[in-house]
């Protein structure tokens, strides 16, 4: 299915801004469409770390969680260095934990924490942990030995 290339007229730009402009406008299911199609056709065009992203994010609106999931980990793994990741990985834990993951949403909050201590969303992250009864508490120093 993915030789067959965009239909005719349809450019990586097009696309993408019909994607966008159709979740702006509460048309979820066809945004997702719209960027399943992005990333189908342009995998490794400019817009590609976004519209992953952007599809997480509307499968989280239709609460299709384990479809989140799954978006905002490949955006974690495809594109490390994306100025979302921090985003992704907290949007990916909380579709976790709505989706009844509990112990891999406390991990995944927890390692987000880890790798940005000092960001916006580490800070979300341990709300969201206190939310779920597991409050983070900071790893001990280690002790230097005698």
């Amino acid at each position: 299915d993915t030789a067959a290339g965009p239909p005719a007229g349809v450019t990586s730009e097009s696309l993408y801004t019909a994607a966008l402009q159709a979740r702006n406008a509460g048309q979820l299911d066809f945004a997702a469409k719209q960027f399943e199609d992005y990333l189908r056709f342009f995998p490794n065009e400019g817009y590609a770390p976004n519209a992953q992203f952007n599809l997480g994010m509307v499968y989280m609106s239709l609460n299709r969680f384990d479809d989140a999931v799954k978006a905002l980990d490949a955006v974690l793994e495809k594109y490390p260095d994306y100025p979302k990741a921090n985003d992704a990985q907290l949007e990916k834990a909380r579709a976790l934990a709505k989706s009844g993951q509990r112990t891999a949403a406390v991990n995944e909050f927890r390692n987000l924490i880890r790798k940005a201590p000092t960001s916006p969303q580490a800070t979300l992250a341990k709300d969201e942990l206190k939310a779920l009864g597991m409050p983070y508490s900071a790893p001990a120093p280690a002790r230097k030995k005698k």
